[in-house]
């Protein structure tokens, strides 16, 4: 098992369930102390894990939120930014998404004004198979897009 796997993924889950609830306020408050259970996670995750795992995964763009210590973290504004939501598979990559529209849109605008029929009819189907593949294309670079981070972790 990996940190990633163990203790970062798990947190980031917990904190898209919260964002679906709307008594949820962005505040977290966990004592530092060692082994501290923190039962807002559900996990078998200590209160000091979840404040590191927190820390790394905001540094990796993946969540956004002010930290502020004494005796304990406490997180406000905690929040998934947008590669936390596209990593989940919760949100696609817009830019590639707009690549793959783009291009069908753009082979399907070469069709339209294609002079040669049998040209045409080729462009036309290779827009047509553009679309078709169009929902693995997005899966896959979701899936891609998940491994890179999770790498990078």
């Amino acid at each position: 098992m990996t940190t990633w796997s163990e203790i970062d993924e798990p947190v980031l889950r917990w904190l898209l369930d919260r964002e679906s609830d709307e008594e949820w306020k962005g505040r977290l408050q966990l004592p530092l102390r060692p082994s501290e259970p923190c039962p807002d996670i559900g996990t078998a995750l200590d209160s000091r894990q979840v404040d590191e795992a927190l820390k790394r995964l905001r540094g990796h763009a993946l969540v956004e939120g002010e930290r502020t210590e004494a005796n304990y973290a406490m997180w406000t504004r905690l929040r998934l930014q947008a590669h936390g939501l596209i990593l989940l598979g919760e949100w696609p990559d817009l830019d590639r998404v707009a690549s793959f529209s783009g291009l069908q849109a753009l082979i399907a605008a070469i069709a339209d004004r294609a002079e040669d029929p049998d040209d045409r009819t080729a462009l036309r189907q290779t827009a047509g198979t553009i679309g078709r593949l169009g929902e693995g294309i997005v899966e896959s670079t979701i899936t891609s897009i998940a491994t890179d981070l999770a790498q990078e972790l």
